[in-house]
């Protein structure tokens, strides 16, 4: 009786183990999840609704101006030599936002990314592809917004 209580005590744990984990995505409703600094005034979220383990996710926070991203040291301010690769990581998002038939939710303009603005990008290179896991975390000092994407597919 003792073996089957403490079995039954060990499955428990491991469903709230697995339950927990499944359930720990990228929801960052309340804006201080995923390094999205708090003090946005609004904010247009598009979380893949398919997504479990891999998943594509692109977010909008408007902010009345750009003083979190300036002292904020994970952030960093884009020179020159850094557009192209920001575009790249977008230019891969666009893709896999198309391939998802989700461009309806996907407003973002390459044009707005220039010196000045600021982005925190985390990327996990793997089978050869630099575009394999990446977060990139992009503010538009013009617009004062800023854009996250995530793709892990």
């Amino acid at each position: 009786m003792k073996k089957a209580l403490f079995s039954l005590f060990v499955i428990c744990l491991l469903c709230l183990c697995c339950l927990g984990a499944c359930s720990s995505g990228p929801t960052p409703s309340s804006g201080t999840r995923l390094d999205i600094p708090s003090g946005f005034v609004s904010k247009e979220e598009h979380f893949d609704k398919n997504g479990f383990q891999d998943f594509t996710d692109y977010c909008k926070y408007s902010y009345p101006d750009s003083l979190s991203f300036e002292q904020d040291p994970q952030y960093r301010m884009l020179t020159e030599g850094d557009l192209e690769e920001v575009r790249g990581y977008f230019d891969d998002f666009s893709k896999w936002m198309k391939t998802e038939h989700r461009l309806e939710e996907y407003d973002f303009d390459e044009s707005c990314i220039s010196e000045g603005d600021f982005a925190k990008i985390e990327s996990e290179y793997g089978h050869g592809h630099k575009y394999y896991i990446y977060t990139v975390y992009f503010f538009d000092t013009d617009s004062c917004t800023l854009y996250y994407i995530h793709e892990n597919n």
